[in-house]
């Protein structure tokens, strides 16, 4: 059993290219510092004794300031590379964690924090451009859950560590590593990951490919997609903005133990996402079915709050449920990002799909302050749950649409997911 297990992990993790294997080492390197996003919210509340409601301002700041980012970072990365975008905002991240430990006014911190999160997601659509250029069509829901193991081995680690040096030796130290291992990431990918340089003719080629290319903002099927995607999202993001909190403030539990719980999620993420997406790969499910049931368990991975019994059985049970949901959801989701994009605006494609998880930072923090603060925690359960399972029902609803399209021109049902192809057929 144990050598089976074995065998399909690394079967799992064949067959993928160097340059996919060196995008995710800068990605591991990265996420290995990301130590700040899983306890600002704490820091907020406890060090700088910011309200629950100024804290959800903040967090609303943090998305407005991703929003941005995904959006101009898509759009750089088709004019002038996806490479140059990576390089500088990692950089520049790097910088801003050193200057943000030193703000502790609310509105200092609302405005460096847009500005930071600005810089660094520009990196995201970049960096989603790079993988679908380099891993091969029949790899990409691999190649993104490999992107995925690097950062939940990465940012596993560096919460674990993370609670610990938050209890232990100060918040400065997360500000501290998160700046440095930016930098260090972005030297990496210097050195690693040579850059493309087009010709004259190649950059006048592509400007004029992009203009005859489709725009992902009249794409119906794509915006629907990314609006379920969004709706995903604003519940999946209570882990880093409002639970937190809800486990410091009802459980009593210190950052060390939030750490370590977090930590499971990735962990567990890290040893099991990449053999199971390789299995369902295989058997050709619809990627977007297989979105809405990740969503499902996502939305019902909150539902154990609203019971009684014991507080840490609760939360662990919670870190399961919500793990296996992301686990089925992310993967597929990215790859059909990639899949429904059209080659020749790919960066602007997943520039959207970037901001409509910026949307969702906005949302889910103001949302679920606001209704823990006036309503209490369980109404705030019962919304954001509500929210999940219309995703969920929605990704469905997608997948027989686009299905029904491809059948309508004759095409198998195999090929439902790839909008390209069914109009390529259509001509």
């Amino acid at each position: 059993m144990l050598k089976h297990s074995l065998q399909l992990y690394i079967e799992s993790l064949s067959g993928l290219s160097r340059p996919v294997w060196l995008l995710t080492a800068v990605m591991f390197i990265n996420r290995m510092g990301a130590m700040v996003l899983p306890f600002v919210t704490i820091y907020m509340t406890q060090n700088l004794g910011f309200t629950l409601s100024e804290t959800g301002i903040v967090m609303t700041c943090y998305g407005a300031g991703s929003f941005a980012g995904v959006f101009i970072g898509g759009k750089l990365a088709d004019k002038i590379g996806a490479w140059i975008v990576q390089v500088t905002s990692l950089f520049l991240t790097g910088i801003g964690f050193f200057i943000l430990r030193n703000v502790t006014s609310l509105e200092g911190f609302c405005i460096l924090y847009f500005f930071l999160v600005f810089v660094a997601d520009t990196f995201r659509p970049a960096n989603m451009v790079s993988m679908g250029q380099l891993s091969k069509p029949e790899n990409r829901t691999r190649s993104m859950s490999l992107l995925r193991l690097a950062i939940n081995l990465g940012y596993g680690a560096g919460t674990a560590v993370g609670g610990f040096l938050a209890l232990y030796i100060g918040y400065d130290g997360l500000f501290i590593v998160d700046g440095t291992t930016c930098i260090l990431a972005g030297l990496f990918f210097i050195l690693m990951i040579p850059r493309q340089r087009r010709t004259e003719e190649e950059k006048v080629a592509a400007i004029a490919e992009q203009k005859a290319g489709r725009s992902p903002y009249k794409d119906k099927q794509f915006l629907l997609f990314s609006f379920m995607v969004m709706l995903t999202a604003v519940t999946f993001m209570q882990l880093f903005t409002t639970i937190p909190v809800y486990f410091k403030e009802v459980f009593g539990m210190n950052e060390g133990q939030i750490g370590t719980v977090m930590a499971f999620n990735c962990f567990l993420l890290a040893a099991i996402e990449m053999p199971i997406i390789h299995h369902l790969e295989k058997k050709k499910y619809s990627k977007l079915k297989m979105c809405g049931i990740g969503t499902f368990l996502i939305m019902a991975a909150h539902l154990p709050f609203l019971l009684p019994g014991n507080g840490m059985i609760l939360v662990w049970l919670y870190m399961l449920i919500i793990t296996f949901g992301e686990l089925i959801n992310f993967p597929f989701a990215s790859a059909h990002a990639l899949d429904a994009s059209d080659p020749a605006n790919r960066g602007e494609y997943m520039g959207v799909y970037g901001m409509v998880w910026s949307v969702a930072f906005m949302i889910a923090p103001t949302l679920g302050f606001n209704l823990a603060e006036q309503f209490g925690w369980n109404v705030m359960w019962l919304v954001v749950a509500g929210i999940g399972l219309i995703g969920s029902i929605g990704y469905w609803f997608l997948a027989d649409e686009v299905n029904k399209t491809a059948l309508n021109i004759g095409n198998k049902p195999t090929t439902f997911e790839k909008p390209e192809l069914v109009k390529d057929l259509k001509k």
